[in-house]
């Protein structure tokens, strides 16, 4: 079953620009990665600071493949989590009619 991630990140004062170049390397390498069925970011409007990311996956495998590659662990964790003011990720599943 699809598993859908939706991700919001505020960064801290001074790092909008600075993660937006990031979101943009982290976007094209998670949609080369098997099971990643869409990857996109956007940035708020009216605001330097917020930023939404939707991804869609496979299966959980393959978020789970895709949480353990190199480019989430060095780029999101690595680079990325340092410069948030705030960080909320949720895991959803698509609602199918009965």
């Amino acid at each position: 079953m699809p598993v859908t991630v939706v991700a919001r990140w505020v960064a801290g004062e001074g790092h909008g620009d600075t993660i937006e170049k990031l979101l943009a390397d982290i976007t094209e390498r998670s949609l080369a990665e098997p099971g990643c069925l869409a990857y996109s970011g956007y940035r708020a409007a009216g605001s330097d600071l917020e930023f939404v990311l939707i991804e869609e996956y496979a299966d959980a495998g393959a978020l789970e493949r895709h949480q353990a590659s190199d480019h989430y662990r060095d780029l999101v964790l690595g680079e990325v989590v340092p410069l948030l003011a705030e960080r909320h990720v949720g895991r959803y599943t698509a609602l199918r009619a009965a």
